[in-house]
């Protein structure tokens, strides 16, 4: 859904931020980086996943007019 580049620049800026933040034990700060990464790409994965499901639905029309509907509504 688009999302890869835009994590992977994330990714970068965490991965500098938490090297910075522990540069005499660069072992932990990547596995800090590590365990925070995993988590939110598979919350983006989730995500993308089930905008997938919606867009391949036989009713995608309605569904995202729906969601975008919503969201509209929301703001």
């Amino acid at each position: 859904m688009g999302e890869g580049a835009n994590q992977a620049m994330l990714d970068g800026v965490l991965l500098a931020r938490a090297l910075a933040g522990t540069a005499d034990d660069p072992a932990a700060a990547i596995a800090a980086y590590e365990s925070e990464m995993l988590d939110r790409a598979a919350a983006v994965g989730a995500e993308s996943s089930r905008m997938e499901q919606m867009g391949l639905a036989p009713d995608a029309a309605e569904r995202l007019a729906a969601l975008f509907g919503r969201r509209a509504q929301a703001e």
